[in-house]
C-alpha cells in the first residue's frame, strides 16, 4: 500500500505528481501487461490509513520470515479496514500465514508441537477463506498434522478418543473425498499397535475396518498398505489360532 505525503497540507499531489509517484512504485511492467499499481490513488479516512500501515508492517514482517508477527499485524489491519472485499483479502492472507506456521511446527521434528499445529490450522479454518489455493493448503495440512498426531498417540490413547479426534478433524475442514482415507489411516495404525502387542484378533478387526473405508483411488499407497496389513493380520490370526489348538490338544 503506497502512502505518500507530497504537500504541506497532507496527501494532495497534482494528478501528474500522483501518477509519477505510482509509476515509480510499480516499476517497469512487461509490454502489454497490466501493472498491479494503477496510476491513480484514493483519498481515504484515518481508519483506513491506520489499517494500511498495519498491512505494510505485516508485509515487511512476512518478507523477513516473522510469520507470527505478520499474522497478528494483518489481524489488526483487518479491524481498521471496513471494506468487506479488503477484509476478505486480509483474512485470506492470515489463513495462509497460519497454515505456514502450522507446517513449521509439523516438520520441526518435535512431536510436542503437533498439538499447536493442529490448533493453528483450526484457527485458520475459522477465518473461512474462500480462496481455492488457501482452502486446499489448509485441508492438506490439517490431514497431515492429524495423521502425525494419530501416529504419536495411537499407543497411549483409547479408540473412542482417537475416533472422536478424527471426527472433529473431518468436521473442521478435511475435504469430503479425504475423510475415508483419514479414518482408514487411524484403523491401520490401531491394527499396527495391536499386532505389536500380540493382540492379533484386535489387529485383524481394526484392519478390516480400514479396508471397508471407501478410500479414494488416488491414494494408492494407503490402499496397498491396508491390503498388505490385512493379509498379514489374517496370517497372524491363523497362526495364533493354530498354536492355541496345539496347546489345547
Amino acid at each position: 500500500v503506497v502512502v505518500e505525503t507530497t504537500s504541506q497540507n497532507g496527501f494532495a499531489p497534482s494528478a501528474e505528481q500522483q501518477a509519477q509517484i505510482l509509476r515509480a512504485v510499480a516499476g517497469d511492467a512487461p509490454k502489454n501487461a497490466r501493472t498491479i499499481v494503477e496510476d491513480t490513488g484514493a483519498v481515504v479516512d484515518t481508519e483506513v490509513l491506520i489499517g494500511a500501515i498495519y498491512v505494510n508492517r505485516a508485509s515487511i514482517a512476512q518478507e523477513s520470515g516473522d510469520l507470527l508477527l505478520a499474522e497478528r499485524l494483518f489481524e489488526r489491519g483487518e479491524t481498521w479496514v471496513k471494506a468487506p472485499e479488503v477484509q476478505r483479502i486480509l483474512r485470506d492472507q492470515r489463513a495462509s500465514i497460519l497454515s505456514q506456521l502450522a507446517v513449521d511446527d509439523m516438520i520441526s521434528g518435535d512431536s510436542t508441537r503437533l498439538d499447536r499445529a493442529h490448533h493453528t490450522l483450526l484457527t485458520a479454518l475459522e477465518l473461512d477463506s474462500k480462496h481455492p489455493d488457501v482452502q486446499a493448503a489448509l485441508a492438506q495440512n490439517l490431514r497431515a498434522v492429524a495423521e502425525r498426531r494419530i501416529h504419536r498417540d495411537v499407543a497411549s490413547t483409547t479408540e473412542p478418543q482417537l475416533v472422536a479426534f478424527v471426527d472433529e478433524t473431518i468436521r473442521a475442514g478435511i475435504r469430503t473425498e479425504d475423510a475415508p482415507g483419514l479414518r482408514a489411516f487411524l484403523f491401520s495404525e490401531l491394527s499396527r499397535v495391536r499386532s505389536e502387542a500380540n493382540d492379533f484378533d484386535g489387529a485383524l478387526a481394526a484392519i478390516e475396518r480400514a479396508a471397508h473405508e471407501p478410500v479414494a483411488s488416488t491414494e494408492a499407497n494407503l490402499v496397498e498398505t491396508i491390503l498388505k496389513n490385512h493379509a498379514t493380520a489374517l496370517r497372524m490370526v491363523a497362526h495364533s489360532t493354530a498354536k492355541r489348538g496345539e496347546r489345547s490338544g
